[in-house]
């Protein structure tokens, strides 16, 4: 009886021994590309927080910033490390006014367990664009927010959110809708439910109006008037 109680003690205090340390790991890196205003920018693969924003710059900066926690020692950090600098971002052009920024994620199993799971947190994109751009954007799970930009603009979520500040509401023909979700605007328009679970908005302009369609699968949809830039 002596006998077996010992391991059983044994088990039941292992979780009341210190766990090792943990030690924040991050990589991040930043590219820049030529190209002009006006052209269209497509987004594949993103997961995590992505954040697009209008400059007046003829180029396209990419700034992603991969975060995680290792153990504290050297060997355990230096491993996290090289698997967080296997999520890439490259950039493509495909002809002269269309540019391809696509993400390369790790083996699947290290993509569910590392990214899936915390996008908000684990991945942020920083993407300064010309601001005469057309964005079009297929993000997985994670926050979308656009910022000063002022040509169509095209962006599909699966999980989370989508914020759009828009300069000149009259300039925009706006259709936006969550599947599972709420949808906010700060411009005259109507909203719709969708079988009382996800809610619609539309809102019509003159030509020459661009054209804003957003899609959300499960989560929100807020397009608001310009303000204070909310990326930092």
């Amino acid at each position: 009886m002596i006998r077996g109680v010992a391991p059983l003690a044994l088990a039941l205090c292992l979780p009341l021994l210190p766990k090792t340390p943990l030690q924040p790991v991050q990589v991040v890196t930043t590219d820049r590309v030529d190209f002009a205003a006006g052209g269209t920018i497509r987004f594949e693969g993103s997961v995590g927080e992505l954040n697009i924003e209008g400059w007046d710059q003829p180029q396209v900066q990419v700034t992603l910033t991969r975060f995680d926690y290792a153990d504290a020692a050297d060997r355990n950090k230096d491993r996290e490390k090289g698997r967080l600098e296997r999520i890439a971002v490259k950039t493509e052009k495909r002809s002269g006014n269309e540019l391809v920024i696509a993400t390369t994620l790790p083996h699947r199993n290290y993509f569910v367990r590392k990214v899936r799971g915390a996008t908000d947190s684990d991945m942020n994109y920083r993407i300064m664009v010309p601001r005469d751009s057309h964005l079009i954007v297929h993000h997985g799970d994670g926050d979308v927010m656009v910022y000063d930009v002022g040509g169509d603009i095209e962006a599909t979520v699966r999980t989370g959110a989508i914020v759009v500040q828009l300069e000149d509401p009259a300039q925009y023909a706006i259709d936006a809708r969550c599947k599972v979700g709420e949808v906010y605007s700060d411009y005259d328009g109507k909203y719709r439910t969708h079988l009382r679970v996800g809610e619609g908005f539309l809102a019509s302009a003159q030509p020459p109006a661009h054209r804003v369609f957003l899609r959300v699968r499960i989560g929100d949809i807020d397009i608001v008037k310009m303000g204070t830039n909310p990326i930092k």
